[in-house]
């Protein structure tokens, strides 16, 4: 990096008339952008005849030297004066988005390239958009959806999502995501992520570091995300209180940043375990993801790698953005201390010690892709001759398009409006709650006795389970041994996710035609979900429930309150109601109205939104119940009042209210009117505010 560390200028290449050739402007600062670009410089250094230049920001450049150097990357301009101690992120932001500028001339033919969600991408990014540059974002799509976690990155990486021409999504969920935030599936390709390129291309070359213990209970634990600084310290004290792994070595590569450094140095200097080591090059942190019994990181890039070596990672992070490898099995959100302690407990048990855990996440899955995402990325980019007129232009020919409106795909060789991929004829998901009750291995029971025989379960956690995550590993693990021919995922969202979670993943993870989603208190009898898909179909493919509702009335006012308002709802069983709950059995290509519609709330209120998102489209909500009876049976196997707390109903109230007024049409609803549903959302609103213990959530739900 030494060589250009004063500065340079990439001025224009020499024109020989006509059109201008392409030449693609690699951009990276840190160590993970240099990692995941690296395999898509080598190739282009491999292709004859390719143009490129590579850029370092200089945004970190101690931790770039060495792994520049071990992919042995020339770079073409390093910009001057970016890196300052104690810098703010405003400033460093304003240096970068200055440095690229006058660093990088405006050329034609340029094809500018960023990779991830660091500053540095989002800077070059935001240089190129102004220019009218075109750009092509690698790992694109990754959200948590939450702007605060990872910070600054998810803010970065949405805009980046907002200024880039091409997207190379490393999977069908990032690509998802980037729909339904309204990119244009034509500007977006599928490619698998850089990372896995470079643990395949490393493989020659990992070497073990030095200084290890001579042992083959080794655990690689990594901390330095700005989020995690306060909690480092009681993260490593539950490391070392697990009775578990006290016999096994915790390897700590020291990272720089100082509130990280002073965590690791305390913790190794108080467990002779704890072994604090140099930061590792490329090829020591490949030997390590290899070799270990498991990781434990808050790395963005580390829960990809590990895949490749289906080494068990324990997320300590409330939030990912690569849910992927959570969805496959091989990663835990580990955030929640209890969660932390049942995990450690499984992971560091000697080997040989049966765990269902453990050997759930060291299947050999690639949730990531198969190590030739840089091949994909090109073919791409030099199939898209449009790369080469101004970003203004390109926008114009591929638009941003809202959800419900997206380009027409083919499916069987027919033209069909359909908001993902083709779905399979004649097949039903089943989406299984974990939420409070402990009922998922009944529910799995069941479930493998239905009459139609489900295309794939679909497991979504939305807290830690009721007797532990241990316990719907060992359920998953069990129903996976009944019905080998039925896959199933187990999605631990964390934190990430409440109820309408579940609808927005029956979708991105199912290609089946139908979807049946359920609650953790119902148990479906063996015909209930050839019933219940019986009925959508002779109702030209509505929505059936189980817990049928209508609205009866609003009241306003009683003896003790003049102002309160309560909204009657009373429970109708027919071919038509407002809406109902604890089952939804629907065509999965009916979910997009549903993402096409805002969110009233996050916690609450899902069956009434999906029914508003329907019938806004002519799509009927159908009772399952009394005329079926003898068929399907829904059995509920906790006969307790509702889990839903007080200050959830008056949130549940309120959206009800907010629906009505946005145009959700009750089918008999006395005293729905425009005055009194006015009321009723100034008085639930007002609800909200006196209920002290529910202000800390306000802001997680609307």
């Amino acid at each position: 990096l030494g060589a250009n560390a004063n500065g340079s200028t990439l001025t224009c290449p020499p024109s020989a008339g006509g059109t201008p050739q392409p030449r693609y402007v690699v951009f990276f600062g840190t160590r993970p952008e240099t990692i995941k670009m690296a395999p898509i410089l080598q190739l282009l250094a491999e292709t004859k005849d390719a143009s490129f230049k590579a850029v370092f920001t200089g945004q970190h450049p101690d931790l770039v030297a060495p792994f520049a150097k071990f992919w042995r990357i020339a770079i073409d301009v390093h910009v001057a004066r970016v890196f300052r101690a104690r810098q703010s992120l405003a400033t460093l932001t304003a240096s970068l988005i200055h440095g690229v500028d006058q660093a990088i001339k405006p050329c034609p033919g340029d094809i500018w390239m960023v990779q991830g969600d660091t500053t540095s991408a989002f800077a070059a990014g935001y240089v190129a958009f102004l220019r009218g540059t075109p750009l092509i974002h690698v790992e694109a799509g990754l959200r948590t959806f939450d702007m605060r976690s990872p910070f600054p990155e998810e803010w970065n990486r949405r805009v980046i999502g907002m200024m880039a021409t091409l997207h190379a999504a490393p999977t069908k969920l990032s690509r998802e995501n980037l729909i339904g935030q309204g990119v244009s599936p034509s500007s977006i390709v599928v490619t698998g992520n850089t990372g896995l390129d470079a643990a395949r291309l490393a493989q020659p070359h990992i070497v073990r570091p030095d200084g290890l213990p001579d042992s083959d209970r080794l655990v690689f634990v990594t901390m330095h995300r700005r989020e995690n600084r306060d909690r480092m310290a009681q993260f490593f004290a539950a490391l070392a209180a697990a009775p578990a792994c006290q016999t096994a070595h915790m390897v700590i590569p020291v990272h720089p940043n100082p509130a990280a450094t002073k965590a690791a140095l305390a913790a190794c200097e108080a467990n002779a375990n704890f072994h604090c080591v140099e930061p590792l090059n490329y090829g020591q942190s490949q030997w390590m993801l290899k070799h270990a019994m498991f990781a434990l990181t808050d790395s963005g890039g580390l829960q990809e790698e590990a895949t490749w070596y289906s080494t068990p990672t324990l997320v300590l992070r409330a939030s990912t953005e690569r849910p992927e490898a959570v969805h496959a099995g091989t990663s835990m959100l580990t955030f929640d201390p209890d969660v932390l302690r049942s995990a450690l407990a499984e992971l560091c048990k000697p080997v040989g010690a049966p765990s269902a855990l453990r050997d759930q996440m060291r299947r050999k899955v690639l949730p990531f892709g198969d190590g030739y995402a840089a091949q994909q990325i090109m073919k791409a980019a030099n199939g898209r001759p449009d790369l080469l007129v101004s970003q203004g232009q390109a926008n114009a020919t591929h638009p941003m398009r809202p959800v419900h409106k997206l380009l027409p795909r083919m499916c069987g060789g027919d033209s069909v409006e359909k908001w993902s991929e083709c779905s399979v004829p004649d097949t039903v998901t089943v989406v299984l709650t974990v939420f409070a009750r402990d009922t998922l291995k009944r529910q799995l029971a069941e479930v493998g006795n239905q009459t139609i025989r489900p295309h794939s379960v679909l497991v979504v956690q939305s807290r830690s389970h009721v007797n532990g995550n241990l316990s719907v590993a060992e359920h998953i693990a069990e129903f996976r041994a009944a019905h080998p021919e039925i896959p199933i995922q187990w999605v631990d969202l964390g934190a990430n996710g409440w109820y309408h979670s579940r609808f927005f993943l029956a979708h991105a993870l199912s290609d089946a035609e139908y979807v049946a989603i359920v609650d953790d208190d119902e148990v479906l009898r063996p015909k209930c979900i050839a019933t219940f898909i019986q009925i959508s179909r002779a109702h030209n493919g509505s929505l059936v429930t189980e817990n049928a509702r209508n609205f009866k009335s609003i009241q306003v006012g009683n003896r003790r309150d003049p102002d309160a308002v309560h909204v009657h709802q009373g429970f109708w069983c027919g071919p038509s109601v407002d809406f109902g709950g604890h089952i939804w059995v629907l065509p999965r290509d009916h979910l997009r109205h549903y993402f096409a519609e805002p969110q009233f709330t996050r916690k609450s209120a899902e069956d009434v939104q999906l029914s508003f998102a329907l019938q806004k489209h002519g799509i009927s909500t159908t009772c399952g119940g009394t005329e079926h009876a003898n068929e399907m049976q829904q059995s509920k196997t906790v006969k307790t009042s509702s889990y839903m707390s007080q200050p959830l109903q008056v949130v549940r109230n309120l959206a009800f209210c907010q629906l009505m007024q946005a145009g959700f049409k009750p089918r008999n609803c006395k005293n729905c009117t425009p005055e009194n549903i006015r009321k009723c959302i100034t008085y639930f609103q007002s609800q909200v505010k006196r209920l002290p213990e529910f202000t800390e959530e306000t802001s997680h739900i609307f």
